[in-house]
């Protein structure tokens, strides 16, 4: 402790110096640079050729480098986001292909700007640092009025989006939870999410740290267009970044843009060459310094390099990327920041150093790399520190995480779904009324599966099925409520046994649906329950998110549950407030159901997790399930286990996938159909044994409360209910297809539908007065 504070006495003699010592600067530095004060900030600044090592020019030099710096935004970012349309822009239209077009450099600079967006995204994951809030968002941008085409709105405009139109037609469900509030309505132009965002995109007028990178970037690649950007380096500037953006000194934290911006091109002047292959073979080029590194390690470890020679194992299948990115993405970031205290100081020797300390990590795995193999030596070193894998295992980062448990739980169809399953399966149709009310009129679907899997989910996601058996029971509007809507579906049957006990035992739940319209369906028995929830999918726009989230963070929130949609809730959200996760439909691909688990399951969690997966018995749903444990298997197999990184060679992968599609796969066909009981599923849900005990009592309490109930119904609709058309066998209306209103495809009934136009209906001077 005393050997610390003695360092941080002589780092604050030296630069309080009017003309700091550069030389002893990098000595000390050389030793690592502490965190108190800012000093790490301080000295790179210096070490990195931004300040002069005259203080008393500081004020005027940084003066004027932040006010170039803003010149550069200027023009770079805000001037191309407000130009005005003109007579020679509709001249030079988007698809002039012109080498002079401004359109075509245009385009260009997109292409690069979506890779940096793409990078920067990924930035440090196992630091929630780049996701937050800066507290200096940049004036020049915020202050701009409505229409100015910022970074923000670039990426998003980028995308080529398909015109969608609208038939509206004002349902009954529509009017009756319109007038129940129920539902918001959404707004078709609000701000699309990417379902991929690694990072969720802040409200207008904030901007994530991660956004303040990614303008550093394009700047630079603007100024710099023989180099432009290349993946990498997001790597080297985040650690700049963070070092200046976490600066205790308030004056100095709030210009760490352009302070980075400035830290960063010159530290490029050193490594350039690493990132342009013209140079590869230069006296500074990657190669050469590779050279460098082997012939250092013949030095210190000659009985290594002897080895590698005789296994013809070469640096550019490990070294590559350690002396490219300076081991950024070899140790955790704090070590990073250490070894860069070291690599700054001794920058005039071309990072010399670095060369003894990639020797130091091959050393150090001295004995594994005399006894291994040829690929078990390049899986060795490949993996120094499993730097992108354990930087993103939770367990790596935060040891309690509380465990996860996962269940499936087993449903039963009712009657009307087993009814309206059959009649899919078989013919690939569904049976209706006809406008008289008196025959059977078979409707033909499309995409089977993709039907089968909205009958397993809720039959009232076919809106005439759901109207005419309204009429059936002679409601009075054309919606089924009440009961009705879990005694329809096997699924929903089972949450109304569940989610009472959950809200009784104050445990918050996450339920995860991959149809929106199944979530419109699910809104209205949460208002039959009384359940308060929120909502987020695809249509919410981005500033709503982050209240939402605020919502149900809060310690004493109302908000039992929070319904999301897979796709647009499943990344980028922080919500371990809730420890229960319902995936109410399983996704084909695996990772996004994880990735939707994740959600409550993450740092922060101080509770058990419990995921409960729903799937309808003896439906195509098992045969996802099926599918998607698959391909985690053979990812865990495979790609884990690292045969596809580059870990061995083209035979061995072969002859591994051969021996996976070749084995058995009947380990898991022995599973049971059994629909589990009450007791069952207290088990599942239950976190301890009074919990256990307290859900056994309220499933007694609530059959004999339906007991006492006159005109009792089953929980599930029954054959009997059913109205004598609907089950009907499908194949005696076949020949009924003749008629053309026969095929056009069931399901545009009393609820809203979107309508796809793909035509090019626009003449050239309509398009580009479009596009303007």
């Amino acid at each position: 402790m005393a050997l610390y504070q003695k360092t941080i006495e002589n780092f604050e003699t030296l630069l309080k110096c009017d003309i700091i010592d550069l030389q002893k600067l990098k000595t000390l530095a050389f030793n690592g640079c502490p965190t108190d004060n800012g000093m790490r900030s301080l000295t790179w600044k210096i070490l990195l050729n931004y300040l002069l090592l005259d203080r008393t020019k500081w004020a005027s030099h940084l003066a004027k480098q932040r006010e170039l710096y803003r010149g550069y935004i200027r023009e770079i970012i805000i001037k191309p986001g407000l130009k005005s349309t003109s007579h020679s822009d509709i001249v030079d239209h988007p698809l002039n292909s012109a080498p002079d077009s401004s359109w075509t450099a245009y385009f260009k600079e997109n292409e690069i700007l979506l890779q940096i967006d793409k990078d920067v995204r990924r930035l440090c994951p196992d630091l929630c640092f780049f996701q937050r809030k800066t507290d200096y968002p940049c004036a020049e941008i915020m202050n701009q009025e409505i229409g100015f085409e910022s970074l923000r709105k670039r990426i998003v405009s980028t995308s080529l989006k398909v015109e969608s139109q609208s038939q509206s037609r004002l349902t009954g469900r529509l009017e009756f939870q319109s007038n129940k509030t129920l539902r918001q309505k959404k707004n078709n132009s609000s701000n699309l999410i990417s379902d991929d965002d690694e990072y969720e995109v802040l409200a207008d007028g904030c901007e994530a740290h991660w956004e303040v990178v990614e303008r550093i970037l394009f700047v630079f690649s603007k100024l710099n267009t023989g180099q432009s950007y290349v993946q990498g380096m997001n790597e080297i500037i985040g650690p700049i970044y963070y070092t200046f953006a976490t600066d205790p000194n308030v004056e100095w934290r709030e210009y760490a843009e352009a302070d980075t911006f400035y830290c960063f091109t010159n530290l490029m002047i050193h490594i350039r060459d690493n990132f342009m292959k013209v140079y590869d073979n230069s006296e500074f080029g990657i190669r050469v310094r590779m050279q460098k590194y082997l012939n250092l390690l013949k030095e210190t470890a000659n009985d290594i390099y002897d080895l590698f020679e005789e296994q013809n194992l070469k640096p550019e299948f490990y070294a590559f990327r350690w002396l490219t990115l300076l081991l950024s993405q070899e140790f955790h970031l704090p070590d990073v920041l250490r070894i860069w205290d070291s690599l700054f100081a001794d920058q005039e020797e071309n990072f010399e150093f670095l060369f003894y300390i990639c020797c130091a990590m091959v050393i150090l795995q001295r004995n594994q790399l005399l006894t291994g193999s040829q690929s078990q030596n390049i899986k060795l070193l490949q993996v120094f520190l499993r730097p992108f894998l354990l930087r993103r295992l939770k367990k790596e980062v935060e040891s309690q995480l509380p465990d996860k448990i996962e269940y499936v739980i087993k449903c039963d169809m009712s009657a009307l779904q087993r009814v309206m399953y059959n009649q899919m399966q078989t013919s690939g149709m569904l049976l209706t009324e006809d406008k008289n009310g008196k025959t059977t009129n078979p409707k033909a679907l499309m995409n089977t599966i993709m039907q089968l899997r909205k009958i397993c989910n809720h039959p009232f996601m076919f809106n005439e099925i759901e109207e005419k058996l309204c009429q059936h029971f002679n409601y009075t509007s054309s919606v089924c409520l009440g009961a009705d809507l879990y005694r329809a579906s096997g699924k929903f049957e089972v949450l109304d046994r569940i989610l009472p006990k959950l809200k009784v035992t104050n445990h918050r739940v996450l339920l995860f649906c991959q149809m929106t319209s199944l979530m419109t369906i699910m809104e209205d028995y949460f208002a039959y329950k009384n359940f308060t929830y929120l909502r987020l999918d695809g249509q919410t726009k981005s500033e709503e998110r982050g209240d939402l989230l605020a919502k149900f963070s809060e310690a004493n929130s109302d908000y039992f549950i929070f319904l999301l949609s897979t796709r647009a809730g499943g990344l980028g959200l922080n919500l371990q407030k809730a420890d229960t996760v319902v995936i109410f439909d399983s996704d084909w691909n695996p990772h996004q159901d994880l990735q939707a688990q994740d959600r409550a399951h993450r740092i922060g969690q101080v509770n058990e997790v419990r995921v409960l997966r729903l799937m309808t018995v003896n439906s195509v749903e098992e045969k996802i399930l099926a599918a998607a444990r698959y391909k985690l298997n053979v990812d865990e197999k495979v790609i884990q286990a690292g045969m596809f990184n580059n870990k061995s060679t083209g035979n061995e992968r072969r002859q591994f996938l051969q021996q996976i599609l070749l084995q058995e796969t009947e380990e898991g066909d022995e599973e049971e159909d059994e629909v589990p009981d009450d007791e069952i599923i207290n088990q599942m849900i239950a976190r301890s044994e009074d919990e256990y005990n307290l859900f056994n009592r309220m499933d007694r309490e609530r059959r004999h409360a339906e007991a006492r109930m006159p005109n009792r119904k089953p929980r599930l609709f029954e054959l009997s209910e059913l109205p004598a058309w609907l089950t009907k066998d499908p194949k005696e209306f076949v020949n009924a297809l003749i008629d053309q209103e026969a095929l056009d495809l069931f399901g545009r009934g009393t609820r809203q539908r979107k309508e796809v136009d793909y035509s090019d209906s626009l003449t050239e001077k309509e398009w580009l007065k479009s596009v303007q």
